[in-house]
């Protein structure tokens, strides 16, 4: 299990709530894809296969108590590792509550549904239009269930959109930042936090210019409104990744 030392002070751990075999096994993981040994693509998909074998219901039953009942995410771990850092949580998501649809910067995330179903859209980045909107296209518009994920990276599915719908609904989630080598904007150096976006004024062929604003107005826009209130074009064939619980 990494430990933080005074002769290793590259490692910074903020929180560590997890058993040290599945905290040293994330951790090399995460050195694969910060030394360049795996890539992003490669580093989801070990994700999911390690979540796979470990039974996240059985192994975190207190866990999930916790987070069901709580109005605040529920950390596992916060290790910062030189200029990256990644987090594993559980949080809540109470029925009607929004995540309203937001971007990242340099943000790489897995999520899993634990309890509960959620109303997800994906957005792909197509780039910016000649007024300095962002210009996106809806990849996945779909009810999630428990088991089923949902994966962003820099430049896969970037943007998202979830609420709770029929009930409450508990999520697992994994973020590690900065272990992009490239960037979609030209400031590397931005701001890891969401950066609120409104995709509901359509355009030809699903392609979407949206206007960018603070949480705030995202929370007026949005919150406490299904996804449904909101058209989206017909996608077909949209399918998610289910992993055993």
């Amino acid at each position: 299990m990494p430990v933080d030392q005074p002769a290793n002070p590259r490692i910074r751990t903020k929180v560590n709530c997890l058993d040290g075999q599945f905290d040293e096994a994330f951790y090399q993981l995460t050195e694969r894809l910060r030394l360049g040994q795996i890539n992003v693509d490669e580093y989801q998909a070990e994700t999911l296969a390690f979540l796979q074998e470990r039974g996240l219901k059985d192994s975190f039953r207190d866990d999930i108590a916790i987070a069901r009942s709580s109005s605040d995410q529920h950390w596992l771990l916060r290790r910062h590792t030189e200029q990256c850092r990644y987090t594993i949580l559980f949080f809540a998501v109470k029925e009607h509550e929004v995540h309203p649809p937001h971007q990242h910067h340099n943000l790489i995330s897995t999520q899993v549904v634990i309890e509960g179903k959620i109303h997800l859209r994906e957005y792909q980045r197509v780039g910016m239009d000649e007024n300095n909107q962002l210009v996106v296209q809806i990849v996945r518009d779909q009810i999630l269930g428990p088991g089923e994920t949902f994966q962003a990276s820099e430049w896969h599915h970037n943007v998202h959109w979830f609420c709770a719908v029929e009930g409450p609904a508990v999520l697992f989630q994994i973020n590690a930042r900065g272990y992009e080598k490239t960037t979609f904007d030209e400031d590397d150096d931005g701001p890891f936090g969401r950066r609120y976006i409104d995709p509901t004024q359509l355009g030809d062929e699903a392609m979407i210019a949206c206007h960018q604003f603070d949480e705030a107005e995202a929370e007026r826009r949005f919150q406490g409104r299904p996804l449904s209130d909101f058209p989206a074009p017909v996608l077909r064939g949209s399918q998610s990744v289910r992993i055993s619980l």
